[in-house]
C-alpha cells in the first residue's frame, strides 16, 4: 500500500475513532443526568429515506413537574419497536427536562463499534506505516 493510501485509512480510522468516543461519552453523560423516570406518548415516528439506509425518530410528548414538553428525537437506522400513541418510559434530566433519553435512542453498541474500527484502523494502518518506512530505510 503507498503512503499517501495508509495516510487516508489513518485518517479515516482517527476520524471514526473520535466519533465514536465522542457519541459514548455524550451518551453516557446523558444517561448519568436524566435520572428521574416519566412517560412519554409516541405522538408520531418520522422515516427518513436514501438510497443506503432508513432511519426512524420519535416524536414524543411528556409532561414533567406540570408542564408539556414536545420533543423529536433523533435519526437511528434501528426501526422503532413502537407505534404512534404507545406510551413509553423515558427518563429526564431534572436540571433541564426538555434533555431525555429513551431506550431505544440509546445506540452505545454502534457507537462502540465505530470506535472499534476506529481503533484498529489506525493500529493496522500504523504499523503497515512503520513497516513501509522500515522496507524504504532499509533499501537506501
Amino acid at each position: 500500500m503507498n503512503s499517501a493510501k495508509l495516510n487516508t485509512v489513518i485518517l479515516v480510522s482517527v476520524i471514526l475513532l473520535i466519533t465514536g468516543l465522542f457519541s459514548i461519552f455524550t451518551e453516557l453523560r446523558r444517561e448519568k443526568v436524566c435520572t428521574d423516570l416519566a412517560v412519554a406518548t409516541i405522538v408520531r415516528i418520522d422515516r427518513k429515506s436514501s438510497r443506503t439506509d432508513t432511519k426512524y425518530r420519535l416524536v414524543i410528548k411528556y409532561t414533567y413537574n406540570d408542564k408539556e414538553y414536545s420533543k423529536k428525537g433523533k435519526y437511528i437506522t434501528q426501526k422503532p419497536p413502537y407505534k404512534a400513541n404507545d406510551i413509553i418510559p423515558i427518563k429526564v434530566n431534572p436540571k433541564n427536562p426538555s434533555e431525555y433519553y429513551t431506550d431505544y435512542e440509546i445506540t452505545l453498541l454502534r457507537n462502540l463499534i465505530f470506535s472499534a474500527v476506529g481503533i484498529v484502523g489506525t493500529i493496522s494502518a500504523v504499523i503497515a506505516k512503520i513497516i513501509e518506512n522500515k522496507k524504504r530505510h532499509d533499501y537506501y
